[in-house]
Formats: structure tokens, C-alpha cells, sequence
């Protein structure tokens, strides 16, 4: 999951970075090469950078994409940076939540002071932790095929919020990821909540 999340950062970066270099690559002006440096076979060609400076232009010589444009998706890359570093920051929560579980349960088990029945119930819910742990993945994983990025919280009253990476959520799929969930978790469609974040 944290490799699909830093494949989407990559990409958002990448994108940024060729977005800028065309920006800056195309409103120089052409005339200021050194035609000498170029003619020696340093970089490109000037025809070269000619034919790209031009396909930039509809055939009425105006830019196919405004400042206005290239500035809104720059925007646009910048918003969903946040986005997923808002989903990175959920993801971290959960799981310290989850580690002071298992650390408080963990010292049950190793506390010899212990009876055997506490010990047994401290099994048993380091035992459910896990395997709760492991589906909330396997749905996670399920729902990132689907959308941008997903993340589910369990939250202390026994809720489960699942937020969703999208422009837009059909009820019928909310529907499918409430039921998904209440089902492969054992527990019921009302205490889960679907959350679109974009």
C-alpha cells in the first residue's frame, strides 16, 4: 500500500516537474540560443526546438494552454499532494493506535503476575487485532484498484470510517463499499461510514 502511495507521489511530482519544464521551455524566446553551441552538436538542434516551440501553437499562433491553465494544474498536482498526505497522516494515526493496542496487550501476555484465563482473553484479542488489521488491508488494497487512494479507521465507539479518494462516489458503489466492509468485518452496514475526500 505505502508502494502504490509513493508511485502516485512519484508520478504527481514527475508531472509537476514536465508541466514547469514546458512552461519555461516554451515562453523563452528561441532567439537567445546560442546557435553556434547548438551547430556543434551540443543539445538539440535549433530546428528541433523550432518544431517543438511550434507545436505548442493552435494555427492561429496562440498557446495551446494558457498560464491560466498550466497554473491551474499546477494547482491542480499541488491540491492532490495534500490530499494524499492527508491520507498518510490517517494511515499513520491508525496505526499508532493499533501499536499502543498490541503493546498493551503484549505486556499482559509477558506479565507472568498473570492467571492463565487473563492470559487466554489477551491471546484472543491479539489474535482478533490481527486478523482485523489484515482485512482492513485486504479491503484497502480492493477499493485502490478502484480509486486514488483509500483508507479505513476504526474508530473507539466501534464505528468504521472509510475514506475515499475520488471526484465523485455513486451511491450504488457507497452502497457496495459499506457493504463490503460490514461483511468481510463482521459487524453491521450502520456502523460504517463512507467519506468522498477530493
Amino acid at each position: 500500500m505505502n508502494t502504490r502511495k509513493q508511485k502516485i507521489w512519484l508520478i504527481s511530482m514527475l508531472s509537476l516537474m514536465v508541466i514547469l519544464s514546458a512552461y519555461y521551455l516554451f515562453t523563452d524566446d528561441l532567439n537567445q540560443l546560442d546557435d553556434a553551441k547548438l551547430a556543434q552538436g551540443e543539445g538539440t538542434t535549433a530546428e528541433d526546438l523550432g518544431a517543438a516551440y511550434d507545436s505548442q501553437f493552435t494555427g492561429g499562433g496562440e498557446f495551446l494552454l494558457s498560464d491560466e491553465e498550466i497554473l491551474a494544474e499546477v494547482e491542480s498536482l499541488q491540491a492532490s499532494a495534500h490530499l494524499m498526505d492527508q491520507f498518510d497522516s490517517w494511515q499513520y494515526a491508525r496505526d499508532q493506535q493499533l501499536k499502543e493496542k498490541f503493546d498493551e496487550i503484549h505486556g499482559i501476555v509477558t506479565d507472568p503476575a498473570q492467571s492463565s484465563e487473563t492470559m487466554a482473553q489477551a491471546y484472543e484479542q491479539l489474535h482478533q487485532l490481527e486478523e482485523q488489521h489484515h482485512i482492513i488491508q485486504s479491503i484497502e488494497e480492493q477499493l485502490m484498484e478502484e480509486f486514488a487512494n483509500a483508507i479505513i479507521t476504526p474508530q473507539d465507539n466501534g464505528e468504521y470510517h472509510v475514506r475515499i479518494m475520488a471526484e465523485h462516489l455513486e451511491k450504488s458503489q457507497a452502497v457496495s463499499i459499506i457493504e463490503t466492509v460490514a461483511e468481510q468485518l463482521g459487524i453491521s452496514n450502520r456502523d460504517v461510514f463512507v467519506t468522498v475526500i477530493n
